[in-house]
């Protein structure tokens, strides 16, 4: 089995990577990819590791952007985790995700009346990667929600995507660097509204003219039918095909592997992008 796209405790997900690669490993996934949020941290530290797990690792991003004031998810694969494109890329996201904690902060002072401590707001300024799973636990240590989702729904639902990367600049910056990218969960993703197709279209072929070179068919959220529309999408634009779970431990209930909303498993001939990955770690 295959999984391009998950999350560790160096975004927001919840599994330290010995936990996560553990998990893939037990979940009998042969080839995974880390996509964490605006930071390859996590892929360094495994590839520094000198541990023996028995599985194939494709280092990845997903970047946080926007395109015409809405969020859109833009993954990275296999690149050289020292690309002086990458690098700026990902500076550039962090200091727009600190952006978005602060005016994060802000609204929890003046909508609901919540002051962050001084060693708090140390907390988040020290921070590699800044973001609402770090709020959602300061709000739960300090008694405002019983958990991550509890937190976010309570304090953390408000959208910022004006604090983004636009899905161009970075589409076309990866375009120049070692990376193939792919787009995200195109027709919507965990915990977000569903995308009617003539909007995925029209952002698809726009997306393509950019330099896109991927899209995401196979999702932990859809069915065979929308499947089978993402894989039509992909022939039409010559793409390659990725997929991958969305995996983020117990912040969300999605599980590692599942590439579905029915139980398909697609054949590993589908991920095609692997045909164009260069840099796949044995680990």
């Amino acid at each position: 089995m295959i999984d391009l796209h998950q999350h560790s405790i160096f975004s927001d997900g919840s599994d330290s990577i010995n936990d996560l690669i553990k998990n893939n490993v037990k979940s009998d996934i042969q080839i995974m990819a880390l996509t964490d949020h605006d930071t390859i941290d996590g892929c360094k530290k495994v590839l520094n590791s000198s541990t023996n797990y028995n599985i194939s690792f494709i280092p990845g991003i997903e970047f946080s952007t926007q395109d015409k004031g809405e969020s859109i998810h833009i993954l990275a694969f296999g690149f050289d985790v020292d690309d002086p494109i990458i690098e700026r890329l990902l500076k550039e996201s962090i200091e727009l995700r600190k952006k978005r904690v602060y005016e994060r902060v802000s609204i929890l002072e003046r909508d609901f009346k919540i002051y962050l401590t001084k060693e708090e707001m140390e907390l988040i300024n020290k921070s590699n990667n800044p973001n609402k799973i770090l709020l959602a636990n300061i709000l739960i240590k300090n008694g405002y929600a019983d958990n991550i989702s509890d937190a976010i729904k309570k304090y953390l639902y408000h959208k910022m995507p004006e604090s983004k990367l636009s899905t161009e600049y970075v589409l076309r910056n990866l375009d120049k660097s070692t990376a193939i990218s792919s787009y995200a969960h195109g027709l919507g993703g965990v915990d977000e509204k569903r995308v009617e197709k003539d909007v995925f279209e029209e952002r698809l072929k726009r997306f393509v003219n950019y330099g896109l070179k991927a899209l995401e068919c196979y999702y932990s959220l859809y069915n065979k039918t929308e499947q089978r529309y993402l894989e039509e999408s992909s022939n039409k634009y010559s793409l390659l095909r990725s997929g991958g779970s969305d995996y983020h431990g117990s912040v969300k209930t999605v599980k590692i592997g599942e590439l579905s909303s029915d139980g398909t498993v697609p054949d590993t001939k589908n991920f095609t992008i692997l045909k164009a990955i260069k840099n796949i770690y044995k680990i």
